[in-house]
């Protein structure tokens, strides 16, 4: 009995790895804000396979996962900021300004997430740059 109904939900796709792992991608992304990278190293510990994983990243959609980062990076800018962290009224320490250790704090923070170094970069400099 209980293997004629595992079959049935196998055929029918509702005990399917890669309809799982794009869910947890979908999810993963968009709810907790994780990137491509965090994203598939918990897929592999999950037991997946590379091609499954490689395709329910594919299906992620990328401008949204753009703009979740940013999000979350602007976010940790402001927290980091607010909590006196002004680089722009701190004094130099040990050699190093200011705010390249907030520079630093937010790449962290960004690789933690799951985001590669060029596009946390990117959007780092530019948050900065503002203001």
């Amino acid at each position: 009995m209980a293997a004629g109904a595992m079959s049935v939900l196998i055929a029918d796709k509702y005990v399917d790895d890669s309809r799982y792992a794009a869910a947890y991608a979908r999810d993963k992304s968009s709810i907790s804000g994780w990137g491509p990278l965090k994203i598939r190293r918990a897929l592999a510990l999950k037991g997946l396979g590379r091609e499954t994983i490689e395709e329910a990243l594919a299906a992620a959609d990328t401008e949204a996962a753009s703009a979740r980062m940013e999000k979350v990076l602007g976010t940790k800018l402001r927290s980091l900021i607010s909590a006196g962290n002004n680089y722009r009224q701190k004094p130099e320490t040990e050699g190093k300004s200011a705010e390249f250790a907030i520079r630093m704090k937010m790449l962290r923070f960004a690789a933690s997430r799951g985001y590669g170094y060029e596009e946390a970069a990117s959007v780092i400099e530019r948050l900065m740059s503002e203001l």
